[in-house]
């Protein structure tokens, strides 16, 4: 079967996921993150795009091989995955919001 990879399929760290994977020459034949799977030139690889959020969850039950998703999602979901390598794209923004009737101001 192979190596099956899931990436974002939408998002601010989708981009930069599919540009690692060119860079590493592993490129997708049919470059449309609207499909469910895609495959690359190397035909024992094959791309699954999924939700950001889904993505740790999918590693730890198998379903794919290894996933480029934010560090936040893998905490959060509290998957059993090992990281490997942090690729320095897509750093969260944390604000704070309040109604402008708050008491809390600036």
């Amino acid at each position: 079967m192979g190596v099956r990879i899931a990436l974002p399929s939408k998002g601010r760290i989708s981009g930069p996921a599919v540009e690692i994977l060119e860079k590493a020459g592993i490129g997708l034949i049919d470059n449309s993150n609207r499909k469910l799977f895609s495959h690359t030139f190397d035909p024992e690889i094959t791309v699954m795009f999924t939700r950001a959020a889904d993505i740790p969850e999918y590693v730890k039950d198998g379903a794919a091989d290894i996933g480029i998703t934010g560090y936040d999602l893998v905490k959060e979901n509290g998957a059993d995955v090992e990281v490997l390598e942090d690729l320095n794209f897509g750093h969260t923004r944390l604000v704070i919001a309040a109604p402008e009737s708050s008491d809390f101001k600036t």
